[in-house]
């Protein structure tokens, strides 16, 4: 009899080490599927942050390099505009008359003041050419045009004149270059010509009506 209830509490303590065995198999597979998983979240999180920087930077660089190609495209055009704008300048000094011509110096002053001024405060211009320190001597020198009578230019302005001339051949080259691989939509310089002859007359329109309200 003993012997049977000896039998019986082993079997019990080896059913139940087994059931603790297989209960303690089961708790670790579980343990490495949950580690697994949680390795291979953070391998794809990591995977996932590198690819995106990189797409990120490349984008950077992208959009950099546009910015620099449509600086590069307006000073082209700002270049052409004034220096078309000083031959317009001095084609009406040369041709005036006073008491007789068809604008007065004022209104033709006046005129050419506000052009150069609209153009500097457009936003092209505050956006390439503001921001740029590289660009001062050209800021500085557009001030000197703006800020005197244009009757004047031709007289004391000469060296201004030639630096405009000389920027623009430089610009022209540069951009010339880039057109063939980077730059595109480049106006042509007629047409920009004829865009600046434009604005003159309609400023000297406006300064001659302004002068005849006074």
């Amino acid at each position: 009899m003993l012997i049977k209830i000896d039998r019986m509490f082993e079997e019990a303590n080896t059913t139940t080490k087994s059931s603790s065995i297989s209960a303690l198999g089961s708790g670790n597979i579980i343990i490495w599927v949950i580690l697994g998983v949680l390795l291979t979240l953070i391998g794809v999180y990591f995977i996932y942050s590198y690819v995106k920087e990189k797409i990120e930077k490349k984008r950077t660089r992208i959009a950099a390099k546009e910015f620099e190609n449509d600086s590069i495209k307006y000073r082209y055009e700002l270049m052409i505009k004034v220096n078309k704008l000083i031959e317009l300048n001095t084609k009406i000094h040369d041709n005036f008359v006073v008491s007789i011509g068809e604008y007065k110096m004022g209104e033709i002053n006046n005129a050419t003041r506000e052009l150069l001024d609209t153009m500097m405060n457009s936003y092209e211009y505050k956006t390439f050419i503001i921001p740029d320190e590289k660009l001062n001597d050209l800021k500085l020198k557009l001030n000197m045009l703006k800020d005197l009578n244009s009757n004047l230019w031709n007289k004391k302005l000469n060296d201004l004149i030639e630096f405009f001339k000389k920027e623009e051949v430089k610009i022209h080259k540069q951009v010339t270059e880039q057109n063939k691989t980077e730059i595109e939509d480049l106006k042509d310089a007629k047409v920009i010509h004829q865009e600046i002859e434009t604005m003159h007359s309609e400023f000297l329109s406006k300064s001659k009506k302004e002068s005849e309200n006074e």
